[in-house]
């Protein structure tokens, strides 16, 4: 991955690679190469974690559930101090579809970016965005060919969040849609090479 993703009216920070995950004994998607990059915005920070990810179905809500459970070792939080989660879908034209999530101190953003076509964060809207997408005409060639995959089972799933420091989480939401797109627009036409 880039090291330098420019986000416009955030100023880069940090940016570092993540660990490897290992891969599953199952059958299932496998997330790669990542990284951590961190912007800030006046007193604001947004933390992205962006993996690699293949041969997936677009489960984005296990990566968050997985994600979550995580950060909350990390943090060594009991079971007592567990923060419920507000869930919240969301949708741009030429963007796609994203899923937006807060506790009582965190916001979150999270989906995939396809290497065609929208993004998604369901198995349902990913099968859908391969049905339209990778079934094109242009595309019949080089599978043929043996130069692409027929279903490219690839995405990038990103995973955004900064810190609700007083504001709502329908504040932190806004200012997440605006980086998430700019995320999107830089990262769609540089999509990774497998």
């Amino acid at each position: 991955f880039e090291e330098n993703v420019p986000l416009s009216q955030w100023q880069s920070v940090e940016t570092k690679r993540l660990k490897p995950l290992p891969e599953p004994d199952t059958e299932g998607s496998i997330l790669k190469v990542g990284r951590f990059y961190q912007y800030r915005q006046d007193d604001r920070v947004l933390d992205v974690k962006m993996r690699y990810v293949v041969r997936t179905r677009g489960e984005v809500q296990k990566f968050i559930q997985d994600q979550l459970k995580k950060d909350k070792e990390e943090s060594n939080t009991d079971k007592k101090n567990e923060k419920k989660l507000q869930v919240k879908e969301g949708y741009e034209p030429d963007v796609g579809h994203y899923i937006l999530l807060s506790d009582t101190d965190r916001a979150y953003l999270s989906s995939c970016i396809n290497p065609r076509g929208e993004t998604t964060f369901s198995q349902d809207q990913y099968k859908h965005n391969q049905d339209i997408y990778d079934t094109e005409f242009s595309r019949i060639f080089p599978a043929l060919l043996g130069r692409e995959k027929w279903r490219d089972d690839r995405c990038l799933w990103t995973y955004m969040s900064m810190p609700l420091n007083g504001s709502t989480p329908e504040e932190a939401y806004k200012v997440l849609e605006a980086a998430w797109w700019d995320w999107h627009e830089w990262w769609q036409p540089n999509f990774p090479k497998l």
